[in-house]
């Protein structure tokens, strides 16, 4: 009788045999954290806009579910965690008041090239802020 595995199955067999576990304490502190970042952001609605809302929450889902199962010290990965956070606020804050000025000063072209580009270069920094963060989190593993 063939036996089919499920997806899951199969990928804790290949963890299992690696002699590693996902580190699902780490995992459900890093959820923790995230779900509270986002009920106060999202408490905060009147003072920050829609689209840097969506963009943490990407970041938070990303970094949780990728960083936080890896090797390392929980206090590092919160502390990385909630950096990313305020680089994400950071960089939403300068970039907007950039563009804001800028578009005041331009014509037409610059609002259009606006909708277009401005999703796609304030996405920038989730991918920067995980990259640090993981080589963060791999230069402090002892060799």
């Amino acid at each position: 009788m063939l036996c089919y595995r499920t997806v899951g199955e199969e990928f804790m067999k290949r963890f299992a045999e690696r002699g590693r576990t996902p580190n699902y304490p780490h995992m459900f502190f890093g959820v923790f954290t995230a779900s509270f970042l986002l009920y106060v952001y999202f408490t905060s609605f009147r003072f920050v806009e829609l689209s840097v809302l969506a963009q943490m929450v990407v970041f938070n889902f990303i970094f949780v579910f990728t960083l936080f199962p890896i090797q390392g010290r929980l206090t590092r990965k919160l502390c990385l965690l909630l950096l990313g956070n305020f680089v994400g606020f950071g960089w939403n804050f300068v970039f907007s008041v950039f563009c804001q000025n800028f578009a005041l000063c331009s014509d037409m072209w610059f609002k259009a090239f606006y909708v277009i580009a401005y999703p796609l270069l304030n996405s920038l920094w989730i991918v920067s802020v995980w990259c640090v963060s993981l080589s963060a989190l791999a230069g402090w593993r002892k060799a």
